[in-house]
Order: structure tokens, then sequence, then C-alpha cells
């Protein structure tokens, strides 16, 4: 826990001159407000008192005691709010920093951390956690903390300065909160975890059911998911209630219970001093003392609120630690240089799981320019390939070069800046037609986009409508069939003139009529490209200039289409399997 409030409260440092600004304006409220039951002790000892004797009030006096007791509130009320709004906007902005820090991170995880965590966590960390973080901390750390405790301390030093004997006394009350809030502390501090990661559960189900909707529609499971759902919810509503009863029972019931009996003894005590006249007490003085003890326990109580806020404050951010504390993608730090585009593989094995072999200790070259296939039953490890490539993830065992750099060592953006892919599901981001093309890179013109789009056989696509690039797309192009995103998605790799370029099944979603556009722009295209095909359609590849053959991790045929059907082994069985079938 200390470790997340240190971690917290170092992110002030960025919003320092904001931090000390509202926390002179909360000194100059609290002053304000704790002053003025002096100013009111006053008026009812000179005033009030002696106007009762005499039967004469003395309205001047009386005006000027009222206008520095209004004055004093009203300095404390603007100091207040002015104080707040500062301490608030600081909040905003260190969250605002927070989420940035958080975006930025995620964007250089391994894939692998994305693999084993659903995206609804993922974002319920980003967004939901880090509300809570501002809600119950930054908020409740800087503007409700800090003017509940200068208020306390302001009290405390008043009421010793009238009676050095009841602030003693009073003192008492501030152990007995603090041990009741360690009591607390205990009891809701077992909940808050699991509270915070059974919401993250409810929000990864929920990303899950959404981007699966339409198998749940179709093979009617709607009943099934709503019970899954319903169980996570009743879960999470469990934990909540049980974190409600001992919220209730521990932060309420104290407070409210101290105050009356302080007030109690106070009164007692005051009253027999006061007409024992053993202490030469005053009207005003009783009223000030009885006032401040009213005053002493908002704060408290405000501060019990806190805390309980906190618990969940520090278990939300435990959860933004761990996401921050999560290694990056290790990058080398020798610069890379991309010119020719030759790629090779020097006994790579790899598994993902660290116990099941994908690739076995394989070994091929892809010469500069040349348009090469891998094929190979679902599991072969032709995806693999593709994935270590591009260095989402680093081989087992072996190395990777490019024109003749290991890329372990070399810079990975450096790496990925001359590489373009076309994978087998077509994403589109909302936005509009150019935007998912150039994705704003503004090097990219609206020539060579359209250009682009045009060579793949995406020209209909553009004339759709008068826009041009300009037309909106949705989120995920839904409002485009799968061969058209799968063109877009092959306009956006070619925009960017990559070096090599990888295209990762990418005309599984294709028609025969769109395949065919296709591969006619990749005749052109693929000259003076290296071009990788992570193949399904091996009509797709006849022209490739080499073709290998995996088979459970390992490449067991490798040549050019005519050597290999030749050869009439597993490719030339793949190839009239296909052609009958069409």
């Amino acid at each position: 826990m200390l470790k997340t409030i240190f971690w917290l409260l170092s992110y002030i440092r960025y919003e320092k001159r904001s931090f000390f600004i509202g926390l002179i304006l909360l000194l100059l409220a609290s002053a304000s407000g704790v002053y003025a039951p002096i100013v009111a002790k006053q008026f009812i000892d000179l005033v009030i008192t002696p106007s009762e004797n005499s039967g004469v009030i003395n309205w001047g006096q009386s005006a000027q005691f009222a206008a520095v007791y209004f004055g004093l509130l009203l300095i404390s009320a603007l100091s207040a709010y002015f104080g707040r709004f500062i301490l608030s906007v600081m909040s905003n902005r260190l969250t605002k920093r927070l989420r940035d820090e958080l975006f930025d991170k995620i964007q250089h995880l391994p894939i692998r951390y994305f693999d084993s965590l659903p995206a609804g966590k993922v974002v319920s960390k980003i967004t939901n956690d880090t509300e809570v973080v501002r809600q119950n901390f930054f908020v409740a750390a800087t503007a409700n903390v800090l003017n509940s405790i200068i208020i306390i301390v302001g009290i405390y030093a008043v009421i010793f300065s009238l009676n050095i004997r009841l602030g003693a006394a009073l003192l008492l009350v501030i152990p007995a909160i603090l041990l009741w809030q360690v009591v607390f502390s205990k009891k809701a501090g077992a909940f808050t975890g699991p509270l915070r990661e059974s919401f993250s559960n409810m929000n990864g189900k929920l990303n899950e059911i959404i981007q699966g909707m339409s198998i749940i529609q179709v093979f009617q499971q709607e009943k099934l998911v709503n019970e899954e759902y319903e169980a996570i919810v009743q879960e999470w509503k469990g934990i909540g209630l049980e974190e409600l009863k001992v919220e209730s029972f521990l932060a309420w019931s104290v407070v409210g219970f101290l105050r009356n009996v302080t007030l109690m003894f106070a009164v007692l005590y005051l009253s027999v001093k006061y007409l024992g006249g053993t202490l030469g007490l005053t009207a005003g003085f009783i009223y000030a003392i009885v006032d401040y003890i009213n005053r002493l326990y908002d704060p408290i109580d405000n501060l019990v609120q806190i805390f309980a806020g906190l618990q969940h404050a520090f278990a939300a951010g435990g959860r933004v630690i761990e996401l921050m504390e999560t290694p990056i993608e290790k990058s080398g730090d020798a610069d890379f240089v991309m010119e020719d585009g030759k790629v090779e593989f020097k006994n790579v094995s790899f598994s993902y799981d660290g116990k099941t072999p994908v690739l076995k200790n394989i070994s091929f070259t892809i010469e500069a320019g040349e348009s090469v296939a891998f094929v190979g039953h679902t599991g072969s490890g032709k995806s693999t390939i593709m994935n270590l490539l591009f260095r989402f993830y680093d081989p087992t065992d072996g190395e990777i070069w490019i024109d003749d750099q290991n890329i372990a060592l070399s810079n990975q953006r450096k790496v990925r800046e001359k590489m373009g892919i076309v994978l087998q599901d077509p994403y589109l981001f909302a936005g509009n037609l150019g935007s998912n093309i150039g994705l704003e890179n503004p090097s990219i013109t609206t020539e060579v986009m359209e250009n682009a789009l045009i060579q793949v056989g995406g020209q209909h696509i553009l004339e759709r409508s008068e826009e041009g690039l300009n037309i909106p797309i949705q989120d995920k192009g839904a409002e485009y069939s799968s061969g058209e995103r799968q063109l877009i998605s092959f306009a956006r790799a070619l925009a960017f003139n990559p070096t090599i370029l990888v295209l990762d099944e990418a005309t599984s979603h294709v028609d025969t009529q769109t395949e065919g556009m296709i591969q006619q722009a990749m005749e052109v295209l693929s000259k003076d490209r290296t071009t990788v095909i992570i193949a399904h359609r091996l009509s797709t590849i006849v022209h490739a200039d080499k073709i290998f053959v995996l088979d459970k991790g390992e490449i067991i045929e490798q040549g050019n289409h005519a050597e290999l059907v030749e050869q009439d082994g597993v490719y030339a069985q793949m190839y009239r399997m296909q052609t009958e079938k069409n």
C-alpha cells in the first residue's frame, strides 16, 4: 500500500505550482473559518452580555462585529471554492497524464501481453481504474484531505489557546479515530482488491460478448451468455455488498457517536465550571467551544469517508502500477537501415508457451526483391514466421537477419519502418477512407492513397461516393464487404511503400474476381520489393519465386510452383485438392 501511495503522490511534482496555490487558498479558507467563532465569542462577551446588564445595545459595535464575521465567512467560502477548484483541475490534469502514460505504455508492450489478457481488462485499467484514482486519491488526497487536516489543526490550536485542559482532553479523539480506522482498513481492504478485479472481469466479459455478438445470435446462445454474465455481475454485487456493510458500520457510526459523546461531556464540564464560577468562563467562551467541537467533527467525518474511498484508490492504483511496471518490448540499441530487404532465418526455433515448439530449427534465405510464399496446414507455423519477422515475438533459439543486420540487436521501430503487412482479418478504424489508407501520415499524399487503392483494384470503392477519400467509415468498416475491407487494407500497406511486404493469407476473404485483381496488381508491385506471402489459396502463389512447405514447424519442401508439383509431394497434393474443389 505504501508503494502505491508514494507512487501516486509522486505525480504531484508535475503540478507543483497548482498544488501550492491551492494549498495557500485552503490555508486562508481554514484560517478565516476557524477564526469566525472567536469573533462570535467576542461579540457575545463584549456586546450581547453588557447589553443584557444595561438594557442598551451598541448598534455601531454590533455592525462592526457582523461585518467582520460575515467577511470572514465570505473569505473562507471564496478561498475554499477557488482552492478546491484549482486542486480539482490539477487532479484532472494528473489523471490525463496518467492515462497518456498508460496508453503510451500499452503501445510498447509485447504482443504476448495482449494474448494473455482480455481487451476489456486492459481498457478497465486505463479508464475505470484511473477514474477511481482521480476521484478517490488525486481529488480526495489533495483538496479534501488537505482542507480537512488544516481545519482540524486550526481548531485544535484555537481550543488549546482557550483552554489547555479541554484541548488535551479532545486530543483523545484522534487516537480513537485512528484505532477505528486501522480496524476499518483491515476489514474494508479485504474487499477492495477483489471488487476491482471483479469489475475488471465484468468489463472483459462484456467486451467479449460485444465482439462475438453475431456468433451468439446465430447460434442462439443469448441465454447461456446472459447466465455467464449474470454470474460475474452477481459476484461483483456480492463483494460490493459485503464491503458496503463494513463501510456503513465502521465509517458512519463511530464519528456520530464520538461527536455526541464529546459534546455531552464538554457541555457538562463547561456548565459545571461556569455555574460554579471556578474558571471564570463566559457565555461567549462556551459558545465558541461548542461551535468548535461541532466544526471539529465535520472534517473528521470527511476524512473517515475519504479513507473509505482511498481503499478503492489503492486497489485501483495497484492495478495501474502493475500495468506500468510490465516490461516493455526489448528494442536493440543498434541503428538499423533497410535498403534491399534480404531476409535470413538462421536455425530459428520458437514456442509461444515455452513448452510446445511451433518452429523447429528452421533456416532459409529470402533474397532482396524475391516473392516467397509459405504454405502448410493449420498450425504448421506459417503465421509465426510473420510474427517473428516483425518482432512481435523473439525466437526461442536462433537469429533473424535483415540486410545482414540482426534484428534482435537493432532498433525495433527502425526494423518495422520499411515493412508493410496485410492481415487475414482486415481492420478498419473509425474515420474516413483516406485516414484508413494513410493512417494520418503527413508524408502520404492524397495522390499516393488514390493510386494505391486503384492499383489493388479498389477504384470502385473510391468512386462509390463523390466524397472520395473523405467518405466516412464506421468502426471496423461494417459498411464494406470483407473483400472491400481487404482491398483497403492492401492499399494501406502499398501506400507506405514498404521494402518488405507481408501478406498473411490476405486473399482468404476475397472473391475470385477480386483475387484476380489483387494478383495482377501484385505482379507489378512485387517488382524490386521483397514479398512474403502466408498462403491459403495456392492459386495466388503460382508465380512466387520460391515456396516453402511447412509441417509441424519444419520446412519439408521448397522450390517454385512447377518444381513442387513435379516432386509430387505435400504441396502437389494440396494444390490438386484445391484445384479439384474449385
